[in-house]
């Protein structure tokens, strides 16, 4: 299958503006830890209530990128619900990528607060830009999407700017 990048721009860039619908999670010892694990993280505060505490936490803190790595806070959908190349879940699933397939591009974090265990947020995405690129070979487009995660007491989390491209 052939995808008209051109299409699928146009398409991106009449949604620019638009929200995904908002995300729910929650912070949990088990899944900090094993978030922690993964990405290599050896500090102990992210797997010992007793040096989270001496480091000044008042519970678990949770690696600041695991908030934007999760692409979904749920069981997830089944395999035949995701698209071709995997995408498609969680917090990207409302973009209309028109058949691209998408790979990340890199972001950036602004953490506003710690992320500690036993919080609940919401995360809302939202399309800020999208750009057509020329590569080595071919047209590329590029979307920039801000997420907002805020606790459910109101207070901002973090705010993740990423990149992602489509082709």
């Amino acid at each position: 299958m052939t995808t008209d990048v051109t299409s699928a721009y146009d398409g991106l860039r009449g949604a620019i503006g638009a929200q995904g619908q908002p995300l729910r999670g929650a912070l949990d010892i088990v899944s900090i830890e094993r978030f922690a694990r993964a990405s290599g993280e050896i500090d102990e505060i992210y797997y010992s209530d007793d040096a989270a505490r001496a480091a000044g936490y008042s519970a678990r803190p949770a690696p600041p990128l695991m908030l934007s790595s999760v692409q979904e806070w749920g069981g997830g959908p089944a395999v035949d619900a995701l698209r071709p190349d995997g995408s498609g879940v969680g917090k990207e699933s409302w973009l209309p990528f028109g058949g691209l397939q998408i790979m990340g591009g890199g972001q950036s974090l602004d953490v506003h607060a710690p992320l500690l265990a036993g919080t609940t947020f919401t995360a809302v995405p939202t399309l800020e830009d999208v750009t057509l690129k020329s590569g080595g070979s071919g047209e590329l487009v590029m979307i920039t999407i801000t997420t907002r995660y805020m606790a459910d007491d109101g207070q901002p989390l973090l705010t993740c700017t990423e990149t992602l491209i489509g082709r």
